[in-house]
């Protein structure tokens, strides 16, 4: 008798359980579905504004959405959104659209004018070719991971993220945090060796050459990018000829910017799924730890551009910063061996994911042109795009939500 009330007990419980998970998780689905409402309205929208020379939305601005060219760092980011709707929802308009775009991209893989080519075309191509399993775009990701190459500099041990510009840094080999996402590039064409598409000859680049130079300008981000409490440089400046240190620049935050912590946060738990180097998972937990407990984060844990920008609480936040954060703690909270330390990485995506579905964050469909994630900062130092919509928030944020919607399917 005992046993048959444990088990009418237990099947109660885990009735609950399900119950709960199903209502707990409503709130995605629901998200993933008025995303798609507002991007019905964007991409009416980049119907109307299109253009050759800038056919992309990145942001809205004084009443209008305002688009970037082909080589903008930010090309990919609106296609990558509407493959990630298709593949939540199976429409066929998001994957039509998604391949117009991506496809109108495609050109510029072999430009090499900076080193923002995994930013580019992970999220079109990339996203494409998980996606579709088409060859072509495997393509496109082979010839920008063999651009990128061009920007590896030895004696540096770092790919160079600019040249000349402007007349500064012409002696100098520039590095930033927000490599640590281009590196997936190399690393998915290390893993995945080219065998040849559309009657192109298999590539001459072993895999192990980009690998080798993800893993070692990973280290370099380590050496000088990253400070002994896990928070991170923008920027630093390495000498040519020797590549020693020559100093650091402050870049886009005033010394602790928010989505500069990003990168790393998801850059690192990224690499250590390639390689499972455990100075990876060393470099992730640190730099994660540091952004779960900043002193300055608000309660609904949507950061300031800045941990510490100096007007705090009078200063804007950065949607786009917490996007790429959450996405950060749900890769690290899958990998963390420690189940205690991986329940407060998901725990913290979860939030991330549910203060930025809310109405402070969320936009209504016209309210900013189809965008959906308000609040956003590209660069305060230089007075770039304060508090306005930005595609790449809105594809982070949706990233998160997709992966939190497999998971519940």
């Amino acid at each position: 008798m005992m046993k048959k009330h444990v088990f009418v007990l237990l099947s109660a419980a885990m009735s609950v359980a399900v119950v709960f998970a199903e209502e707990y998780f409503a709130w995605v689905d629901s998200a993933i579905a008025r995303f798609g409402t507002n991007y019905t309205v964007l991409a009416e929208n980049a119907k109307l504004g299109y253009t050759k020379e800038a056919p992309y939305p990145k942001t809205f601005r004084n009443g209008k959405v305002v688009f970037c060219k082909d080589w903008d760092w930010c090309s990919g980011f609106f296609q990558g959104c509407l493959w990630y709707l298709h593949e939540a929802t199976g429409e066929a308009k998001w994957r039509e659209l998604a391949e117009k775009y991506t496809e109108e991209q495609a050109h510029i893989r072999t430009s090499n004018l900076h080193h923002d080519l995994g930013f580019m075309f992970l999220p079109s191509a990339g996203n494409a070719y998980r996606i579709t399993g088409d060859r072509k775009y495997a393509g496109y990701l082979y010839d920008a991971a063999r651009t990128l190459c061009t920007r590896w500099r030895p004696r540096c041990q770092a790919i160079q993220v600019w040249g000349n510009w402007n007349g500064k840094w012409a002696d100098s080999c520039s590095i930033i945090v927000d490599c640590m996402l281009n590196l997936e590039l190399l690393e998915w064409a290390g893993k995945f060796p080219c065998e040849g598409w559309e009657g192109q000859p298999r590539d001459w680049l072993d895999g192990g050459v980009f690998r080798d130079m993800a893993e070692v300008h990973a280290d370099t981000t380590i050496k000088y990018l990253l400070r002994p409490d896990g928070s991170s440089y923008h920027f630093a400046l390495l000498d040519f000829k020797t590549g020693e240190f020559i100093k650091h620049l402050n870049g886009q935050g005033v010394g602790h910017w928010s989505r500069g912590q990003g990168w790393v946060v998801y850059g690192f738990p990224m690499m250590y799924s390639f390689t499972r180097e455990q100075r990876f998972l060393d470099a992730a937990i640190k730099v994660a730890d540091y952004a779960l407990n900043e002193k300055n984060i608000p309660e609904d844990r949507i950061p300031y551009w800045d941990y510490e920008a100096p007007n705090i609480p009078n200063e804007e936040r950065d949607s786009s910063a917490a996007a790429v954060l959450g996405c950060g703690f749900l890769k690290l909270s899958k990998i963390c061996p420690d189940k205690e330390k991986a329940a407060r990485y998901r725990a913290e995506a979860l939030k991330i994911a549910k203060s930025l579905s809310s109405d402070a964050y969320f936009a209504k469909p016209t309210e900013i042109g189809g965008f959906v994630l308000k609040h956003a900062v590209a660069s305060k130092p230089d007075g770039t795009d304060i508090d306005v919509p930005l595609n790449y928030g809105d594809y982070y944020y949706l990233e998160l939500l997709v992966k939190l919607h497999v998971e519940n399917n």
